[in-house]
């Protein structure tokens, strides 16, 4: 019987491939899913090395931009670009104080709304009270 050769039958093959399935599949998966955990982890470690030197230059740009807020207001550059234009300062005689109101005479309660409405005298009833 040593001599006789043995026939596969087509079923047979396919019931062994079946039953070796698992054992390629799962090893398999896990490789497969180990490389996806690493890729996301790769993706998201670039993207947060780009989003971390975007801030870096973003926060540059913000400093350069306060550094010329400064320098544009500088006391010195405004009165030398003022006298470019040909402004100057006003001589004491040429400024006029249209209204030194003081908190008092702003709101008088025997005048009513006078004050507040622009007129200068109590008017009606009013006008003959002390």
């Amino acid at each position: 019987m040593t001599g006789r050769r043995r026939r596969h039958k087509p079923v047979s093959v396919f019931w062994g491939l079946a039953n070796a399935l698992p054992i390629i599949l799962i090893p398999l998966s896990a490789f497969l899913f180990e490389a996806r955990l690493h890729l996301g982890i790769l993706t998201l470690d670039y993207e947060g090395r780009a989003l971390a030197i975007e801030l870096d230059k973003t926060q540059a740009r913000i400093e350069e931009l306060r550094a010329q807020v400064a320098e544009l207001e500088r006391l010195e550059r405004i009165e030398s670009e003022a006298l470019e234009l040909g402004l100057v300062m006003p001589e004491p005689n040429q400024i006029l104080v249209v209204n030194a109101w003081t908190a008092d005479q702003v709101w008088e309660h025997n005048l009513g709304f006078d004050v507040a409405t622009g007129r200068s005298a109590p008017t009606g009833e009013r006008a003959a009270q002390p």
